[in-house]
């Protein structure tokens, strides 16, 4: 009987993913995030493999033609999914843009042939409407309003082999950080608290030091690229300074949050 009972279950779950392998994206059949970010319960592969196509998925934030290496606040921008697959008989996407707090950062627009925009637990994603023998989709995206900080795009991007079914696919996954920038027209916390961060690269600690004339700053954070926190301090109202250990974090590119109450102010700094 559980041999039974297992065997029905593994045809079960075959026929529900060749149902999925060739339909609309994860979030209108699956109601769940396939985005390999850090909400997302896993990716593709957890039912697309077994393919060779080489598939390299990349993401860019654009401002007509040039590349965005920082958002302003409220404007709008193209969100541009590519996959690089060699043979692939078709392609699928899902992208998230989320917060520090991995909450939904932005608002989605109009979106581009083969893409529509699905809600999973309150949070926005783009996705292929349907299997698409285009292998580049585009969104407009609308930045989040000043104060929101750094903004991670998570993405991942499935070439098919059109048989019908999950074998024979090849996913892959890419992240994109883009920090917010600070506008003249808005206050410039950056200036209203003469935030330095040192040293840069860090290897043991890094230390803080700000005025609060201007501005009076709550707490700070340590956060990943893909929008973890690892440290959260709560800052008294006279503190001007601060000492954060990273010295158990791996070689990597970490930012340090700023919150006050004038808004946030993101300063990134290299672990070695």
């Amino acid at each position: 009987m559980k041999t039974g009972n297992l065997l029905l279950f593994s045809s079960l779950l075959l026929g529900w993913c060749i149902w999925v392998g060739h339909s609309s994206g994860a979030g209108a059949r699956q109601d769940t995030d396939r985005t390999g970010g850090p909400i997302a319960s896993g990716y593709c592969v957890n039912c697309h493999s077994g393919g060779a196509f080489g598939t390299d998925v990349s993401i860019t934030l654009l401002e007509g033609m040039d590349t965005v290496a920082q958002y302003e606040p409220g404007a709008t921008y193209t969100l541009r999914v590519d996959i690089s697959a060699e043979g692939a008989a078709g392609y699928g996407f899902q992208a998230v843009a989320l917060d520090a707090d991995n909450n939904g950062a932005g608002m989605y627009g109009t979106p581009g042939d083969g893409v529509k925009v699905t809600a999973v637990n309150g949070i926005d994603y783009a996705e292929h409407s349907a299997r698409s023998s285009s292998n580049s989709f585009e969104i407009e995206w609308t930045a989040p309003d000043a104060g929101a900080g750094a903004v991670g795009f998570y993405a991942a991007g499935n070439a098919v082999n059109g048989n019908g079914g999950t074998s024979g696919d090849e996913p892959d996954t890419v992240s994109l950080v883009i920090d917010e920038a600070v506008l003249s027209g808005i206050a410039d916390l950056a200036q209203q608290i003469n935030l330095q961060l040192a040293p840069n690269p860090a290897t043991d600690f890094i230390r803080l030091n700000w005025s609060n004339e201007h501005a009076q700053v709550s707490d700070i954070r340590i956060v990943t690229l893909s929008g973890r926190t690892l440290q959260q301090r709560v800052l008294d109202a006279e503190a001007g300074a601060i000492e954060m250990q990273v010295g158990d974090y791996p070689a990597g590119v970490y930012f340090a949050q700023v919150s006050s109450d004038q808004g946030i102010q993101t300063k990134r700094f290299l672990k070695q």
